[in-house]
């Protein structure tokens, strides 16, 4: 739970296409880890009093 899907490693871009699947893998990757760190904020939260 603590570790984040890993982002992939930069490499040469050299079609629109290419560009378009590094963002979309990227913003997954950024989503796992918000999901992450939700789940984790989650169980140590303080409860409502």
């Amino acid at each position: 739970m603590l570790t984040c899907a890993p982002a992939r490693a930069g490499h040469p871009i050299e079609t629109q296409r290419a560009l378009a699947d590094y963002v979309v893998d990227l913003w997954d990757a950024g989503e796992d880890c918000r999901h992450r760190l939700w789940a984790v904020r989650e169980i140590y939260a303080e409860p409502d009093l």
